[in-house]
């Protein structure tokens, strides 16, 4: 039996004619069905090519004699032939009958038979097990008399072939050729059923690999693995004839995840012939499978290596270890004399750097080595193969190979490195430690180099550093995990097997001086950002101050820190903010419990306050926010690190203070100045807008912000800052596109004139003001605006004006907040005209903080504009928010001493002395606070009822002019200092005010109804003014929240009046009462319940005081006393009508007092009347 040979099927599948003239008829024996059949159809071509190879084709089929017998078996009728196979395949299916029809004489019968009888013959044997194949189920191996028969197998061969060229639909060959698996010779049948039929070799490959079988049971899983056997050895026979679609077939046995033998066989078949020092196919190909994103695939191959590991001939592993001994016994050198000659480009080597026996890793040989590296490791990690002392050997002669200093070779020990971390289990010996050790020291020596020439954002000398400062720290895990990175995939590792590999780190190698020495030699990374990969010197220095080296080794690390942190760019990179706070914890907090010196290395220490300005580019000390970040030379990323640093450092500074009070050299705070000249809310208003500057820093900043400088995350302020970034859109202009391009002396001369000619101005305030315009773009407008702000005290300045100023400062104000309040309040602290006096004094933010009054000490005229009043409002919130973070931060920062005695009496900057409580200081900044608020507040009321005065009050009360506008501001400015502190409200109701503004709070200030709660307390006091203050508020209070609460409180009012009326004194009573009687009105009106009690309260004064005056028979008096019989409503005015106008203060107080009392009756009256008509 002759095999198909490649170039023969080649020859074929090509239709080359004159080929396969050349070709023995030995070789040509296989192909004759097909050619014979060729040579006797008629074809659809019509070439004159096709006539020439028509007759090259006859002249070689003249001479075979095998020729005729094929000739014959075509004569057959196909037709009636298929007619009776369909009908012997229904009979099968129905009987289910699995044997021949013949059951002896098989091979006798078929030699005396015709040819359409061999076929049927044929036919009848091959039809049970195609039946099962097309039911999918499970077939076995069939003992075949007739296919077991070396004589006939190439007459039965040609019948095969034929029957499906010439029954393809009812013999599929692909049906066909996995029938044929389970007969004896199947393999050879099918390779020459499938040369005759070239066309089909994909196809048929396919179908054989079952990719669309279902997954067999339990008790099929032996028979399932004969089935594989079977199709392993048929596909690989396949691929022999038809080298070119091997590694289709290979893609096909990876893409449906089967026959992981017959891929890796393939695999070993071709191309062994690779260029020497490139990366053979085999490592390509498994590297590929384990190391790759298919998480399926991997997991298919890793299980077929694992149970394939035990096996001795597996032709994996051994051509692996062949490749690994290529490798090491090209590169491996005796060292000789004194010197040692590389091979690689001549170059000379001392010997003290290397160890006696060593392995010189040539150029051309570094990839191959670092992808042996990698297959080896994910052999151990995902396939879970245990090395034999072989291959561990060979690895570890691979890993300490000493490559040259170039790019590939030090990717290759970075390689290599992670190996030998993940792979502990490689020192077995002596021998191999001693290697090891070696080639480390190797590595450190050279790592200066490595440094060097490496690739750009991976440092193999950082990752070498990084190693050995996790193996100090005794961090096994994370070492493990950095390995992992490195190589790229998990490999599991206990920690005991690193014991030995740490000694040598820790001992032999990297002692704990040298890592922190090294460390700060190493340059920064220029231009750090999160775009940088690998292992960077930032890890190093992270790791270091994490376990304290640089604080144990008396190793400066500040300057190192400052300059990588000067050379940083945007996006930020994911490992500086961790190292600015391991860094502030080493400044700040001891290593140990026991509080040591800063000579014995227990602190690191702070930046210096002058590098911190240098960063924003501020050279000297003046308060100039804002003015000098557009010249700093570094980026935003590193302006916003050192905010953040400078926030840190004042936290735990404070946080730790009282520990770090018993330390003789403890780290000192930065000066207050020092937040007054960094642009603080200019950063992060350009943070906001390019938020890759501070990926992961913003809320630790926001955080940091609430706490030390409350006064720059107002509400409000944020609320305008979204308004501004939402209502637009991220538009952002340049204010050189606009037409209009003011300059500073514009501006300020049309606001200047904006009370003769507003146009100027008005067109310059839109155009600044405009959304398009980013805010940090017009900071330098910030003087001329302030200085144009006295300007706009005139009444005849339009009301347009002063709001886009408004709007223009509110832009400001979220940039450079506090600059503009000093220099808002120090222009309108300034004459009329606007012009500065040179002997004025200016105040700074610290006064503003110190008095928080001061923004209220303006020129009087602000309070009646309402656009000017907000600005003030807005600065007055700002000052007190800043003065309670001061008083906060004075208390941390000077805390009790605990080993001091209560007789010490030196002063504190409190004013008290050191020995007070931290309760007793607690409570004397809860007073100033109190005490700055309620000011406030007294203020502020003072300047509504300034703005109370009926002259020029339109008469409709429901028109907004400016006064209502100056009440609705000041109420709402009321009713947040009473939300944020209620106690302030109770406070300045029992400082009291003037009654008359009473109603004016109530009614605008949402937040009153908290005064509920203290009213009866106010009703208890001693002093007359606090009682008639308490009961106006108790009545204000009633007719706005009418609630079971206030009912309670209206009734202890209405007891209160009622017990005054007994005790009261005669000389008193006009005045108490004078004023008492407008509440009762008030509170029968909200709770009619209350009107009884109301009206006898009006009944027993009306009657003492009419007693009163007939028992001092006064004559003018009695004039106007009215009889009982007038007390009705018709009479309600007539009590004083025949008194002029200018005899009115002529009128006794008690007759005055009188006719109140009427008066209030007939108010009770109407309200009484209306209620019961609204319930009618």
């Amino acid at each position: 039996m002759a095999a198909v040979k490649a170039e023969v099927f080649k020859y074929i599948r090509e239709l080359d004619i004159k080929e396969l003239l050349k070709i023995p008829d030995t070789d040509l024996r296989p192909l004759l069905p097909c050619l014979v059949r060729m040579s006797l159809c008629t074809s659809r071509d019509s070439s004159e090519e096709w006539k020439e190879n028509r007759k090259y084709l006859l002249q070689l089929l003249s001479d075979i004699e095998a020729v005729n017998d094929i000739v014959s078996l075509l004569s057959v009728d196909f037709h009636e032939l298929e007619i009776d196979g369909r009908k012997e395949q229904q009979m099968r299916l129905k009987s289910m009958n699995e044997s021949s029809s013949f059951q002896q004489g098989l091979l006798l019968e078929y030699e005396r038979s015709e040819p359409a009888r061999k076929f049927r013959i044929i036919i009848s044997e091959l039809l049970p097990v195609i039946i099962k194949v097309d039911a999918h189920e499970t077939c076995v191996p069939c003992d075949s008399e007739l296919f077991s028969s070396p004589a006939y197998l190439e007459d039965i061969s040609d019948a095969i072939c034929i029957l499906c060229a010439e029954l393809p639909s009812f013999l599929n060959i692909c049906t066909v050729c996995i029938a044929l698996l389970y007969f004896p010779n199947g393999n050879w049948l099918l390779t020459k059923l499938v040369a005759n039929n070239s066309e089909s070799f994909l196809s048929v490959s396919q179908s054989l690999m079952q990719i669309n079988q279902p997954k067999p049971s339990t008790h099929e899983i032996t028979s399932t693995t004969s089935d594989e056997n079977l199709r392993y050895e048929a596909l690989l026979m396949l691929s022999s004839i038809n080298p070119i679609h091997a590694m289709t077939i290979r893609g096909l046995c990876i893409q449906h995840c089967c026959l992981p033998q017959l891929a890796v066989a393939l695999t070993l078949n071709h191309d062994h012939n690779t260029a020497d020092g490139s990366i053979s196919n085999l490592t390509a190909f498994v590297s590929g499978l384990l190391l790759g994103n298919d998480s399926k695939i991997r997991s298919w191959f890793a299980t077929y290596i694992r149970h394939a590991k035990d096996s001795s001939d597996d032709q994996l592993r051994n051509e692996l270890i062949k490749e690994l001994k290529s490798v090491v016994e090209t590169a491996e050198i005796k060292t000789e004399g004194n010197t040692v000659k590389a091979e690689n480009e001549g170059m000379e080597t001392e010997q003290s750097l290397y160890p006696e026996s060593m392995i010189l890793l040539l150029e051309e040989h570094c990839l191959k080595a670092a992808a042996l590296i990698r297959l080896y490791c994910s052999l151990k990690a995902i396939a879970g193969v245990k090395f034999t002392s072989e291959e561990s050997e060979l690895v570890l002669r691979l890993m300490t190979c000493f490559p040259p200093l170039t790019p590939s070779g030090i990717r290759f020990v970075s390689l290599a490195l992670g190996m030998l971390l993940a792979c502990p289990a490689l020192l077995t010996g002596e021998e191999q430690e001693r290697r090891v050790v070696g080639w480390i020291k190797w590595l450190a020596s050279r790592s200066s180099e490595m440094e060097r020439i490496g690739p750009e954002g991976s440092s193999f000398a950082e990752q070498l550093l990084l190693t050995a400062i996790h193996l100090h720290g005794d961090r096994r895990t994370a070492a493990v995990r950095l390995a992992c990175s490195t190589l790229g995939m998990r490999i599991k590792v206990t920690s005991q097997s690193l014991t030995r590999l740490r000694q040598i780190f820790t001992e032999e190698v990297f002692p704990t001086q040298v890592i922190a020495a090294h460390a700060t030699k190493v340059p920064v990374t220029k231009q750090l950002n999160a775009n940088m990969t690998g292992y960077l010197p930032v890890h190093c220095v992270y790791q270091l101050l994490k376990t304290r080296a640089f604080s144990q080794c008396r190793v400066p690390v500040q300057d190192w820190i400052y300059r990588q942190i000067c050379s940083t760019s945007s996006p930020l990179h994911p490992q500086l903010q961790p190292l600015v706070l391991q860094f502030v914890s080493t400044v700040v907090t001891p290593a140990s419990k026991v509080h040591r010196s800063r000579q014995d290395g227990a602190l690191n220490q702070p930046f210096k306050y002058s590098d911190i300005l240098a960063v924003y580019g501020i050279m000297d000390t003046k308060d100039s926010e804002g003015i000098h970040i557009n010249e700093s030379k570094h980026s935003l990323t590193s302006m916003l690190l050192m905010l953040y640093y400078v926030l840190l450092y004042e936290d735990s500074i404070l946080s730790n203070m009282k520990t770090l009070a018993s330390l003789p050299n403890r780290p000192q705070r930065y000066p207050a100045t020092l937040f007054n000249q960094i642009p603080v809310k200019l950063l992060l208003f350009k943070a906001q807008r390019q938020p890759k500057s501070c990926q992961g820093l913003y809320p630790a900043l926001l955080g940091l912000l609430a706490t030390h400088l409350p006064h720059l995350c107002l509400v409000g302020d944020w609320i305008d800052d979204l308004d501004s970034i939402f209502a637009n859109g991220p538009k952002h202009g340049n204010l050189k596109k606009n037409k209009v391009q003011p300059t500073h002396k514009q501006l300020l001369d049309g606001l200047s004139r904006s009370s003769i000619n507003p146009a100027p101005a008005l067109m310059h305030l839109q155009c600044l003001s405009n959304s398009s315009i980013s805010a940090d773009e017009i900071v330098g407008f910030v003087e001329p605006l302030t200085s144009g702000l006295p300007f706009l005290l005139d009444t005849k300045v339009s009301r347009r004006i002063r709001q886009e100023t408004k709007k223009l400062w509110l832009k400001l104000n979220s940039v450079i907040p506090r600059k503009l309040c000093v220099m808002t309040i120090n222009a309108l602290t300034l004459p009329q005209t606007g012009k500065v006096e040179t002997s004025k004094s200016f105040l700074s933010f610290d006064d503003l903080v110190n008095d928080p009054l001061l923004p209220l000490m303006v020129d009087k005229r602000v309070f009646h504009h309402p656009e000017l009043l907000a600005i003030i409002l807005r600065i007055i919130s700002s000052c007190l928010s800043a003065s309670r973070s001061q008083a906060s931060t004075l208390l941390r920062a000077h805390p009790t001493a605990e080993n001091k005695s209560s007789t010490t009496r030196s002063t504190s900057p409190l004013g008290v002395n050191q020995s007070a409580s931290e309760a007793e200081k607690e409570e004397l900044r809860s007073a100033l606070i109190a005490t700055q608020n309620s000011a406030v507040v007294q203020m502020l009321i003072e300047i509504c009822m300034e703005g109370s005065s009926p002259s020029g009050d339109s008469p409709n009360i429901n028109l907004l002019t400016c006064k209502r506008e100056v009440h609705c501001l000041v109420c709402s400015q009321l009713h947040q200092m009473f939300i944020d502190d209620p106690a302030v409200a109770k406070l300045v109701h029992f400082q009291g005010y003037q009654r008359e503004m009473v109603g004016v709070l109530v009614a605008g200030v949402p937040s009153m109804h908290i005064c509920l709660d203290f009213v009866p307390e106010l009703l208890q006091q001693s002093n007359p003014s606090q009682q008639l203050f308490g009961l106006e508020l108790a009545s204000q209070l009633c007719c706005h929240y009418a609630l079971p609460k206030s009912l309670s409180i209206a009734r202890l009012c209405v007891n209160v009046i009622s017990t005054l009326t007994t005790v009261i004194p005669a000389a008193e009573r006009c005045g108490y009462f004078t004023a008492v009687l407008p509440t009762l009105p008030r509170l029968s009106k909200s709770f009619p319940s209350l009107l009884p009690d109301c009206v006898e309260i009006l009944e027993h004064l009306g009657k003492v005081t009419r007693a009163y005056i007939t028992m001092h028979e006064s004559h003018l008096s009695e004039n106007f006393v009215v009889l009982d019989t007038d007390w009705s409503l018709k009479h309600e005015d007539d009590f004083m009508k025949n008194l002029p106008a200018q005899h009115c203060h002529l009128v006794d107080k008690h007759v005055y007092l009188f006719q109140k009392i009427r008066a209030t009756f007939f108010t009770m009256a109407k309200n009484a009347n209306e209620f019961t008509s609204s319930l009618a």
